[in-house]
């Protein structure tokens, strides 16, 4: 006996479900095209915050450095001055610390630059032995580091983080009621198949006895068609605790999200005020480090002369260094809330690439 079964089944109604999942990947691409931006915003303000914090410890070791220097001449004039027996020996000493002092302070800043470049050479998938030396740019602060790790993304338009989040909001709340209306109808609607199967079935044709009837003589053929309906009638309630449950996940869940875009809106305003501030807190510096800078000179010049101790000049100096201190930090400062604003406006994308 031979035999041959075929069947063919379709669901001719699924409550929507198919055309509800086209919809839903359709959102999920847009939502990730949004998620690709926030990323490489991000990562862009996370590289240019690592370039300024490592630029910022090379700035400081280089003042260091040049006071270890102008300290090393003092300390030389002030021996040659006590061997002479025109300055007492506490000056000496006092310069000789001096010297001591801001070698160490020179050593553990040349340490911690060294630690933020090998931190920005992370971020920018460098590895610490084959990567270039970073070496301090005032002028380019981030174009060829940005440039050599987003060069080959796709160069998509940037928003602001909070109009990024408004739209992946939107898009998220498409996509929940989406989900929302499936596990409706999924649970508490019917769904319909259709299904239509032949058998051929032949007997007593190999090693049939002769005389042997032709083959279509001797073979059956059946048709049947078959009509499903699926409808859960009683579960107890189930199917409407999980919609429950769902829709109330949902609802927190745009909470979460509004108080996302209202902490985002409020960033935007107050770093475009920090930038503001940072600008006037650097100018600041500047005449500060200016006035300490001419300061310093006269005191050195009258310490020459006779008409300032060793005392003096220690000070001066000292206030000289604090003041490069400042005015780097603040230069630094600016630099990085410009940049953050930059980000929350969403132009930091343009603002790196156009450098």
């Amino acid at each position: 006996t031979s035999k041959v079964d075929v069947r063919l089944s379709e669901t001719i109604w699924d409550a929507g479900l198919r055309g509800f999942e086209v919809e839903r990947s359709e959102i999920a691409i847009d939502i990730a095209q949004l998620n690709y931006l926030d990323a490489r915003n991000q990562l862009i303000l996370e590289i240019t915050k690592a370039y300024f914090d490592f630029s910022e410890a090379a700035d400081l070791h280089t003042a260091q450095k040049a006071s270890l220097e102008i300290s090393k001449k003092q300390f030389a004039q002030a021996e040659a001055f006590y061997k002479a027996g025109v300055t007492p020996r506490r000056d000496f000493l006092r310069s000789q610390a001096e010297v001591q002092r801001l070698q160490l302070n020179a050593a553990q800043s040349n340490d911690n630059a060294i630690r933020l470049s090998d931190v920005l050479r992370s971020l920018t998938g460098a590895s610490v032995q084959d990567a270039p030396e970073l070496a301090y740019v005032p002028m380019m602060p981030v174009a060829t580091i940005v440039a050599a790790v987003l060069g080959k993304a796709p160069s998509s338009p940037s928003t602001s983080q909070d109009l990024i989040a408004v739209k992946r909001d939107r898009l998220q709340r498409a996509a929940a009621d989406i989900s929302l209306a499936m596990e409706r109808r999924k649970t508490l609607w019917p769904t319909v198949d259709l299904s239509v199967g032949s058998s051929y079935g032949a007997s007593d044709f190999v090693g049939a006895k002769p005389p042997r009837k032709a083959f279509f003589e001797q073979d059956a053929v059946t048709w049947n068609v078959q009509l499903a309906v699926h409808y859960t009638l009683w579960d107890w309630g189930t199917a409407r605790r999980n919609v429950e449950i769902l829709a109330n996940q949902q609802s927190l869940e745009k909470s979460e999200r509004a108080d996302v875009i209202s902490h985002l809106l409020l960033q935007r305003a107050s770093s475009l005020k920090a930038r503001e501030f940072s600008a006037k807190n650097y100018e600041l510096s500047q005449e500060l480090l200016r006035l300490d800078e001419d300061a310093f000179k006269t005191i050195e010049n009258d310490y020459r002369q006779g008409r300032a101790s060793y005392v003096d000049v220690g000070d001066a100096l000292e206030k000289l260094l604090e003041s490069q201190t400042s005015a780097s930090r603040t230069y630094f400062s600016h630099l990085r809330t410009t940049w953050e604003s930059f980000f929350y406006e969403g132009v930091i994308y343009e603002k790196a690439m156009a450098l």
